[in-house]
């Protein structure tokens, strides 16, 4: 603003400069500076602002804003083994996870991978647990089965 009304004259106003913005008539004598998107913070530009409007920042890649102003990031979180994701994380939310239901299974913390389903190996009762069918490829030992993934099997009964 330039000059104020007075009763013989109307409010004078100049224009923001570059880097400047009003989003609203008011009272102001100045116009406010730019947001800024600090890269060092994980913020990026989504869009540059105008005379009218302000920047508007986003999170870079692999965060999300922990707020609706979008004023810091903070990393997705991951889901805990046992637990899938429901729902990926995106820009502006955090990740969502579910616990694995009955049949599936998770045994990796991760901000990306829903849970498993579980495999029964051919010709046998039991099931386990075979991400994307890797297990098909390999011999199957019952006495040489793999200690770390014994948690994950069921007990179901099986011949020899």
């Amino acid at each position: 603003m330039v000059n104020d009304c007075t009763k013989i004259t109307d409010t004078e106003c100049s224009p923001c400069s570059r880097g400047e913005f009003l989003d609203s008539w008011n009272r102001e004598t100045r116009c406010h500076p730019h947001r800024y998107c600090d890269p060092n913070q994980g913020l990026l530009v989504l869009s540059e602002g105008t005379s009218e409007t302000d920047t508007i920042c986003i999170c870079d890649e692999g965060q999300h804003c922990v707020n609706e102003a979008c004023e810091m990031c903070s990393p997705h979180s991951p889901c805990s083994a046992g637990f899938g994701v429901k729902k990926n994380a995106t820009r502006v939310s955090d990740t969502i996870c579910e616990p694995c239901l009955v049949g599936f299974f998770s045994n990796v913390s991760s901000a990306y991978e829903e849970c498993q389903p579980w495999t029964r190996y051919k010709n046998s009762s039991l099931v386990f647990p075979a991400p994307r069918g890797a297990w098909d490829l390999l011999p199957f030992y019952p006495a040489t089965y793999p200690s770390a993934l014994a948690p994950h099997v069921h007990t179901h009964s099986y011949n020899v």
